[in-house]
């Protein structure tokens, strides 16, 4: 079972979906993937239905990897700079992000995202985001 959040100003919005059968030998992963300074982000993702994301905003799934280890979850996100519509699409999980949020098979491995106006960050820590100038936080993706 496969559990989503979506934390809008503090308040839990929760939903439950199936996917596909996972090992229960596994601790499980949590995505979270947040606005920073965006007006507004529309995301897609492998799951659920597509969303809007305000500053400040997070959208979180947890789920068990499956015995293969196969568990990939595609995102889209699209903002509005100007008159331009600027995109990234990425794997926000697979085999080579999970070995950066850690491998742990007896506690929760955590695998963070952050939107910003120049793009994505990853970090397997939650630290407060310094615009790039700390080592907690891996610029990943510029804006197409």
């Amino acid at each position: 079972m496969l559990h989503f959040s979506i934390i809008v100003n503090g308040f839990d919005h929760s939903s439950i979906s199936k996917t596909p059968p996972s090992s229960k030998f596994f601790e499980p992963y949590r995505v979270y993937i947040t606005n920073f300074d965006i007006p507004f982000v529309i995301y897609q993702c492998d799951i659920p239905s597509p969303g809007l994301l305000l500053p400040g905003n997070t959208f979180t799934w947890k789920f068990h990897r499956n015995l293969f280890e196969t568990n990939r979850y595609h995102c889209w996100f699209s903002q509005l700079q100007s008159t331009t519509l600027k995109k990234i699409e990425l794997n926000v999980f697979d085999k080579e992000v999970a070995m950066m949020c850690g491998r742990n098979l007896f506690h929760m491995n955590r695998c963070y995202w952050l939107l910003t106006q120049s793009g994505m960050y990853f970090s397997k820590h939650n630290e407060t985001f310094q615009n790039g100038a700390d080592d907690n936080w891996r610029f990943m993706y510029g804006w197409n």
